[in-house]
């Protein structure tokens, strides 16, 4: 808030500009993720955190999360890399994909975190019909006496009130509630002053299911129209105008629904519409009953959910209502174009003269 009131002074220079409004987006970032564990130890306290097994093709979710999170390691100088054998091969196995990105995702923050010089190092093995995860630091170690301590809520292995490190302590909490859900189990190894090196492990269960085939039933590029209909379900005036921005550059008809029921309408309206971006809470008919009752009619019209990012329950289930895939809010407008893109055959394509990237 401070730097935003600081943004308001007309004879800013653009350097000052820029170095406040990426204070502004970090601490809001961080704000999010406050937000995101503290929604999240509350489903886990009055047990509304379910399990929503499904295939999950395990390499490319390492790969997704370490690719996530390696330029912020890299903004430290810290070398961040997987070390796992096989990493080019298939493993599908049966869990629940949302839980388990979201317990690497708190243990590379936290070793990002703690660290500040050296290496981190990801990766995985089979050990007796279970499979096994790591993430190894150099970073400043955890203490003997606060190895168990460190997995309850609010500690951290450095409790004293002048500590450097910021957030609450709950991520690794987090990731163990998680993992009692899984039958899984966490562990650390760790020397002060020489890294830790964090492990959890679940039960193997093969699935024999792939992921989802996404082109099968989508229409060729080349049979689409010059310009392209996108449908968009969102009630809120803001967001709208946050996805109207993003998508202004393309070759596109945005139609807005602000219910699940226009929503239903404007497609049955508009058949050659190219895709949906869904949001899920919407006043009267939300967006999984929508898409549920779209899916009636209309298999093969790809459904990308709008899902609020500290409601990871909501992902999984919208994969579940027919949603092809999720995009969590706040949107970003590289990964939008990205999804857009690989669900309707390429349709994003910059107006001429426009040397926007």
């Amino acid at each position: 808030l401070g730097f935003l009131e600081l943004l308001k002074e007309p004879q800013l220079d653009d350097l000052k500009r820029t170095s406040y409004m990426n204070n502004v987006s970090k601490s809001a970032r961080r704000l999010l993720a406050t937000i995101t564990d503290i929604v999240e130890v509350s489903k886990l306290e009055s047990g509304q955190s379910e399990i929503l097994l499904q295939d999950v093709e395990v390499n490319q979710l390492m790969e997704k999360q370490y690719q996530l999170l390696k330029p912020e390691a890299e903004q430290k100088g810290i070398v961040m890399r997987r070390v796992d054998e096989n990493q080019e091969e298939s493993l599908h196995i049966q869990t629940d994909k949302q839980k388990l990105s979201s317990i690497l995702t708190h243990l590379l923050n936290n070793a990002i975190k703690f660290t500040e010089q050296g290496y981190i190092e990801l990766g995985k093995y089979l050990d007796n019909g279970y499979l096994v995860f790591f993430v190894k630091d150099t970073g400043v170690g955890v203490p003997v006496n606060k190895m168990e301590a460190i997995f309850e809520r609010f500690v951290q292995a450095d409790s004293a009130v002048t500590r450097g490190y910021e957030g609450l302590g709950l991520g690794l909490s987090i990731a163990r509630a998680y993992l009692e859900l899984l039958d899984g189990k966490i562990w650390v190894e760790s020397e002060v002053g020489r890294g830790s090196t964090f492990y959890f492990s679940i039960p193997l269960t093969p699935s024999a299911q792939k992921e989802k085939a996404v082109s099968e039933q989508r229409r060729p590029p080349s049979e689409h129209p010059a310009r392209h209909t996108l449908l968009v379900a969102e009630d809120d005036d803001m967001s709208y105008v946050f996805l109207e921005t993003i998508l202004e550059d393309y070759a596109l008809d945005l139609h807005r629904a602000v219910t699940g029921e226009e929503v239903i309408d404007l497609l049955k309206e508009r058949p050659e519409a190219s895709l949906i971006l869904m949001d899920l809470k919407m006043p009267g008919m939300g967006g999984l009953a929508a898409t549920r009752e779209i899916r009636k009619f209309n298999t093969s019209i790809p459904i990308i959910a709008q899902t609020a990012h500290a409601l990871t329950g909501d992902k999984a289930t919208a994969i579940n209502s027919g949603c092809d895939d999720y995009i969590a809010k706040p949107i970003k407008r590289k990964e939008l174009i990205r999804m857009i893109n690989q669900y309707a055959g390429g349709v994003l394509q910059k107006r001429k003269n426009n040397s926007l990237s």
